[in-house]
């Protein structure tokens, strides 16, 4: 069994980890990731979540076309297991950036490693925004689909919003997006992306990134409510005023964030996040780490202390 406490990072076998997506499944653990050269979605499988490093149970799902409106820049996939299919959710564009959209893959079986339709445009009838990082969750008490998403306020870059939308099915919304979160503390610069979300005791919590994903200062804030609140009233969303997980200096950890919520040994829950390992801008050094994430006494999760790198 892996420990609480341990050495990080746990993707080592390749370059860079950004953006970790982990699932637990049956009793196995899937990490989503980007061939970011190759234009490829990769699913590794493991029953330890230490033995995803070294797994050879790897399978490339899905390689981006050499030209059209996914072609180019496919980030942070995500895979979701939903009502007895695999759904990977991803973003691309065809090598410009203001034409960044969401997509979702849907499998042909109930196997991760098989095979999944054409990627499907999750957009609200003639609404065409530019978007990247987008979840999906299904509230527990009610059953209701939600994604969630991080995407500018108009069609010019320079503030990245979250925004919510209901779904009908995990490829089709069925109404339009309403904002969630924008930033507005200093530690949020002018960036809210990469939500996650987590359910526990009737709440429901969505983690998010903020300020510039190539820097030091790059960190996860909380957005929370309760389940049987108006998901989609702002109004009804509490936004934490400090983060809950940010850089370390002195163990030597920059700008963590974009992570994922899974269940770890024995049920426990545990966040996924990449971390820089240097003060340089960039995205080359971001490293996937895990550890057990904790909870307070007002059952507010927290991520403390750091797992220190080693051997990096």
């Amino acid at each position: 069994m892996l420990a609480t406490h341990f050495d990080n990072p746990l993707i080592r076998s390749i370059e860079t980890s950004p953006d970790p997506y982990i699932v637990k499944h049956n009793d196995l653990y899937y990490y989503c990731l980007t061939d970011v050269k190759n234009k490829e979605i990769w699913i590794w499988r493991s029953p330890t979540l230490e033995g995803l490093d070294t797994t050879h149970d790897k399978q490339m799902v899905w390689k981006a076309p050499l030209r059209g409106p996914y072609s180019k820049n496919v980030w942070a996939p995500e895979i979701h297991f939903i009502d007895d299919n695999w759904y990977i959710y991803f973003t691309a564009d065809n090598g410009e950036n203001v034409n960044h959209r969401l997509y979702v893959l849907k499998s042909q079986t109930d196997n991760a490693f098989g095979s999944y339709d054409a990627p499907i445009l999750l957009q609200w009838q003639n609404e065409d925004y530019w978007g990247i990082d987008e979840t999906i969750f299904r509230n527990e008490l009610d059953g209701a689909l939600y994604l969630v998403w991080s995407g500018w306020p108009g069609n010019t870059d320079g503030r990245q919003n979250l925004y919510i939308a209901p779904m009908d099915t995990p490829v089709s919304l069925s109404g339009p997006r309403r904002l969630l979160s924008e930033p507005e503390y200093g530690w949020e610069g002018w960036i809210n992306e990469g939500p996650s979300v987590l359910q526990r005791n009737g709440r429901i919590y969505i983690s998010y990134s903020a300020h510039e994903s190539w820097g030091t200062e790059y960190c996860l804030g909380l957005l929370y409510t309760e389940s049987y609140s108006d998901l989609l009233d702002p109004f009804s969303w509490k936004k934490q005023s400090f983060p809950i997980l940010k850089a370390d200096h002195q163990v030597g950890i920059y700008g963590p964030g974009h992570n994922s919520f899974f269940k770890g040994p024995e049920n426990t829950d545990w966040i996924a996040y990449h971390a820089k390992t240097t003060t340089k801008e960039g995205w080359r050094d971001r490293k996937a780490c895990v550890q057990q994430l904790q909870w307070d006494v007002t059952d507010l999760p927290y991520v403390d202390p750091m797992v220190a790198w080693k051997n990096v």
